[in-house]
């Protein structure tokens, strides 16, 4: 406690207005040494550190600085009336113009936040959101961007964390209706980072195209199952699974089918209707793309084997007739598969007989000598 007697202090009053004439980094030190300073002014030291953060610009701004600038730009000669300045402060009100972004870039003032996270300077960015907080980590870029999705973008984990733990919206959306797990970030920290706003409560604005962004990732199944359950609730339309199971296999992307069925065993089952084949299931897809190893994992994982019509036979080499009792044996017998597929069905608890078996086998064998 200070010793110095009450009415020796300086009053309140005469201290806010001396903290209205210190610069910013003054204000800053001296919060720090005095905590009766820092405990009576806490209020206004938020809103210094949220104007000092992140800057806005009001049309007195544009009128003042960026009419001029853009009079410097172009024609330096021109007298621009104080109608025109109104008329074009109000047209462009709080955004850069897109045609004019980068030539006005030097008359604006800087954002430090925006800068700080834009140049990976994680250290300022905690300073910021400490001082500053929900606000802070809720602030936008001069062109409405929030910080949230700048960070995305940029790929940077720790400035998407720290934003996230200081209180911004893992939700938020910029003027497009696009939330942060809508955006695509590098690749590499990609994972990471939608798994960081998963984990704050982030819902993508499409679980399709969230789904399509993941294929390629370690963990892509876990982060759009956990989307998709997030979204419980919310009316958002369950992802287009025939969609993404079709650019999964198209892509071969085995790791992402692999550890989605693992968590949703029901899924192998998928099939659409067709209007040549009927019903057209995941495997008769893969094996028509020539996705063998696709097929083999979606038969090991459960895929449903679909009976075959009584014509499906053939004759062994001593003329006995073989049925075939499923449509996906007779398709791997005359295609190109390799023998690892066709291992794959014969380990089926349907496909018991050996004898059968080893008509299969043989069959196989003929059949790829003949197809080369």
């Amino acid at each position: 406690m200070s010793k110095t007697p009450a009415g020796h202090r300086m009053p309140t009053e005469l201290l806010l207005e001396v903290a209205k004439w210190m610069d910013d980094q003054t204000l800053s030190r001296l919060s720090r040494t005095c905590k009766g300073f820092r405990d009576e002014f806490r209020d206004q030291l938020r809103e210094r550190a949220i104007a000092y953060a992140m800057p806005t610009l009001n049309p007195e701004y544009w009128q003042d600085v960026i009419v001029d600038a853009i009079r410097k730009l172009h024609n330096p000669g021109d007298n621009i009336t104080a109608v025109a300045r109104s008329a074009l402060s109000g047209i462009i009100s709080d955004q850069l113009s897109l045609d004019l972004e980068y030539e006005l870039e030097a008359f604006v003032p800087r954002q430090p936040l925006y800068d700080a996270i834009c140049h990976s300077q994680y250290d300022t960015v905690e300073r910021l959101l400490r001082v500053g907080g929900v606000d802070v980590a809720n602030g936008r870029s001069y062109h409405n961007e929030p910080m949230l999705h700048i960070a995305v973008e940029f790929g940077h984990v720790e400035a998407v964390r720290l934003l996230l733990e200081h209180g911004a919206d893992p939700n938020v959306e910029d003027d497009e209706q696009v939330r942060a797990l809508d955006k695509k970030p590098p690749r590499q920290p990609r994972a990471a980072i939608y798994r960081l706003l998963l984990d704050s409560g982030a819902i993508p604005s499409s679980l399709h195209l969230f789904g399509t962004d993941v294929l390629d990732l370690k963990g892509g199944a876990c982060l759009l199952l956990d989307a998709f359950e997030s979204a419980g609730g919310t009316g958002l339309d369950e992802p287009e699974w025939w969609g993404i199971f079709f650019s999964a296999i198209t892509g071969e992307y085995r790791n992402f089918l692999e550890e989605i069925f693992d968590h949703r065993p029901d899924l192998v089952q998928l099939s659409r209707e067709d209007p040549v084949e009927q019903k057209v299931t995941l495997f008769d897809t893969a094996v028509k793309l020539a996705r063998f190893q696709i097929a083999a994992l979606l038969v090991r994982k459960g895929a449903p084997l679909q009976d075959a019509p009584a014509d499906y036979y053939f004759y062994n080499d001593k003329m006995r007739r073989i049925q075939v009792p499923y449509r996906e044996v007779w398709k791997v017998l005359f295609t190109r598969a390799p023998q690892e597929l066709l291992d794959a069905l014969l380990e089926r608890p349907e496909l018991r007989d050996y004898e059968f078996k080893d008509a299969i086998r043989e069959r196989a064998s003929v059949m790829r000598k003949l197809l080369g």
